[in-house]
């Protein structure tokens, strides 16, 4: 997808920057031996990941089916 300018790129870079730190912060949450978690500690932690993933991607499908709409 190619972006029609700066100001789109560094809105991508942004949103990317931003997930990648709410996905390792909550991945920190699981690494072993740093904090006793119980299961429906790790059970939320695991999900919230999931469901932070599935959004960024459709939000990022919708970007695309947008810019792609654009394009012709």
């Amino acid at each position: 997808m190619p972006f029609g300018n700066h100001a789109e790129f560094d809105i991508s870079a942004r949103r990317s920057l931003f997930m990648r730190t709410t996905l390792i912060s909550r991945y920190n949450q699981l690494i072993p031996g740093q904090t006793t978690s119980k299961s429906e500690q790790m059970s939320n932690i695991l999900i919230d990941i999931a469901m932070t993933a599935i959004k960024e991607t459709s939000d990022w499908l919708e970007i695309y089916e947008v810019k792609e709409s654009e394009l012709g």
